[in-house]
């Protein structure tokens, strides 16, 4: 490995194991990582050619996680947590197709290069944006995109030889992402549980455990 091409993707994955237990307990600043990673991406790949298209997507993903969570924070609330709406699937799957496209295609890469690998990078490349645009909305099923851009990694890094640590770290990350997953359900189902939690039915009159019925007075 030459001097740039072994740290970028050590740094890339310690910051993104690290953003994605961030992510977890939504915390705002947790975009900060992803913001990083992506601006070392593009500071190292455009010297050198290496450019990724979804790069520049990634980037723009984040960024707008950063500032819609900051908000939330500014209002002194927690992300709100939801499902995907119908339309809403419509669109990641389009995004998720735009940015595919654009990864294989729309560069400079030789015809004869483009095989099966090339092109299933170009799909785990578009991954990460429609993941964070998931994340900027607080949609739960977002984090299955990350699940199967990690098991992705393990497979490419067993069927290239690539250094064991690759692997280990694909390994790593999908178990921290179910881990997001589940916590975010968790979160999600909370207020649902606590939804009919004592509340004063009537000014001056306690409500009854358990109802929100009015208590009787002796």
């Amino acid at each position: 490995m030459d001097g740039v091409s072994w740290w970028v993707p050590a740094l890339n994955m310690a910051l993104t194991i690290a953003a994605i237990v961030l992510f977890s307990y939504r915390v705002p600043w947790a975009w900060l990582l992803p913001v990083t990673t992506t601006a070392v991406l593009l500071a190292t790949g455009i010297p050198n050619g290496r450019l990724n298209t979804s790069t520049v997507f990634v980037l723009a993903a984040a960024l707008y996680g950063l500032w819609k969570w900051t908000q939330y924070r500014r209002e002194g609330i927690h992300v709100p947590l939801r499902s995907a709406h119908g339309r809403e699937w419509g669109i990641g799957a389009g995004l998720l197709l735009l940015l595919y496209l654009l990864n294989a295609f729309a560069g400079v890469t030789p015809v004869a290069e483009i095989g099966p690998v090339y092109l299933f990078n170009a799909l785990l490349a578009a991954l990460p944006a429609v993941m964070y645009l998931g994340f900027a909305h607080g949609i739960t099923q977002s984090w299955w995109l990350g699940v199967a851009l990690s098991l992705a990694t393990m497979f490419l890094s067993t069927i290239q030889n690539a250094p064991v640590w690759f692997s280990l770290y694909g390994a790593i990350a999908a178990g921290l992402q179910v881990f997001g997953y589940l916590t975010w359900q968790h979160a999600m189902r909370r207020p649902m549980r606590s939804k009919h939690r004592l509340a004063p039915a009537h000014p001056g009159r306690p409500a009854t455990p358990g109802t929100g019925a009015p208590g009787r007075t002796a």
